[in-house]
């Protein structure tokens, strides 16, 4: 991600809006999504021009949440995503559609779907890919450098006097680890840390592997927060009596490809696992009664307790083994919700504790493709739609031979271009 920007001379009424008017480009991975046709002049551009001023401030008090914040879920009509999109700070100005969300960890997801401006003499145009995953360091020094350029450019006065204050507090913020820490946990649960009026957090954190912690935030919200982390903590005290699976029998966990889409790395992984544990060719009832044995029963790895719904199970991995816990649930979302499990407990380091969730980040969303792959094998559903496609019966039938959720089929048939007839998509999740 690169951002370029060459200050103009602006005739506004406010100085400040005049000394920060300038052309703003915005490079994702050599696409730029800044770019757009003129139809007064009929002439295409990569900047647009606009006062950065509300930019950098809303980058500033939105500094945690902009960064640290996933999807909560695939709900797109979700409110929350106000807050996360640039444009919608533009005070009027053309902007391009563009959010910026945390991807996971190390990663920030920028989205930035084609939206047409049907009042605008500007068009922006077609980039691609609606989605670019980028590495957070590398977003976080880019806007780093935006909003120093405003605040040296800026003139005196009230205006840019809050803005020194704000960004002089988030940077106080980076000095002190665990203020920082507060901050990030926060911003992954979309509330300001800053916010004196706020619940603090940092309690229900006790108990809790910091990665724990962190996952649990990215899915759940602020008055779903002590439900989960109490169930999660019951969860991690019954990992001495579930059952104890040997993920290093998958082998070593498959090297990212670059040129590989999230869910393709979790579809590649699944194929990876059946062929290193010899379960090629197997029904997939049998695959993953094969590598979870006795858990896949319900007295197995099942933790009673209330729960969100957006906390979907725990697992840790010790020395090569896995254990997983799980909210009561279905035959059919247990066995899916194990296989996720397995994903990330393959990918984790020694020692680390996961949860499985709702979340749109990498590792989640990469974990539900691991197991559509494991529980509805795209080869298997290929054949079984043959040339007239996958009708309601055939789902049903191969769901409940399979103990497989027929949404799983049904997006795994979407996601592979396997021809539906009478089906609708359901919900995600």
């Amino acid at each position: 991600m690169t951002l370029h920007w060459k200050w103009l001379n602006g005739d506004f009424d406010e100085e400040i809006d005049a000394k920060l008017f300038g052309a703003l480009k915005i490079d994702l991975n050599g696409r730029v999504i800044t770019r757009s046709y003129d139809r007064v002049t009929e002439m295409v551009r990569d900047s647009v021009n606009v006062v950065i001023f509300p930019l950098a401030l809303a980058i500033i008090k939105n500094w945690w949440t902009l960064l640290y914040e996933p999807r909560k879920s695939d709900d797109y009509e979700d409110s929350s995503g106000l807050r996360h999109s640039l444009d919608c700070y533009m005070n009027g100005f053309c902007f391009p559609a563009v959010a910026l969300w945390s991807g996971g960890a190390d990663t920030v997801t920028i989205e930035h779907p084609n939206v047409s401006l049907q009042h605008s003499r500007l068009e922006f145009l077609p980039t691609g890919s609606s989605f670019t995953h980028l590495q957070r360091r590398e977003v976080e020094e880019n806007l780093f450098e935006l909003i120093q350029a405003v605040i040296e450019r800026a003139p005196s006065g009230p205006a840019s006097c809050e803005l020194s204050e704000l960004w002089n507090r988030v940077l106080k913020s980076f000095g002190d680890d665990e203020e920082r820490q507060y901050c990030e946990a926060a911003g992954r649960l979309g509330v300001d840390p800053y916010d004196p009026d706020a619940e603090d957090i940092s309690a229900l954190a006790n108990g809790l592997s910091g990665r724990l912690f962190s996952d649990i935030c990215e899915a759940a919200t602020l008055p779903e927060l002590q439900a989960a982390t109490d169930w999660a903590r019951e969860g991690t005290r019954h990992f001495d009596i579930v059952p104890s699976l040997d993920v290093s029998h998958f082998g070593a966990f498959p090297e990212k490809n670059p040129q590989m889409r999230i869910w393709e790395q979790g579809y590649e992984a699944a194929r990876t696992a059946r062929k290193k544990l010899n379960l090629e060719g197997d029904k997939p009832r049998r695959v993953v009664d094969s590598i979870f044995g006795t858990a896949v029963r319900a007295d197995s790895a099942t933790v009673g307790g209330n729960h969100t719904n957006a906390l979907e199970g725990i697992v840790d991995r010790n020395n090569g083994k896995m254990r997983i816990a799980l909210p009561m649930t279905s035959a059919r979302l247990r066995r899916s919700r194990l296989c996720r499990a397995s994903y990330l407990a393959w990918k984790a380091a020694e020692g680390d504790t996961a949860a499985v969730t709702t979340a749109t980040t990498i590792d989640q969303q990469a974990s539900r493709a691991f197991a559509a792959e494991l529980l509805a094998p795209k080869d298997l559903l290929w054949d079984l739609a043959g040339q007239d496609g996958l009708t309601p019966e055939l789902i049903e039938t191969f769901a409940e031979e399979n103990v497989c959720p027929e949404q799983t089929i049904i997006w795994q048939a979407y996601n592979h271009q396997i021809p539906l007839r009478g089906v609708s998509l359901p919900a995600k999740g």
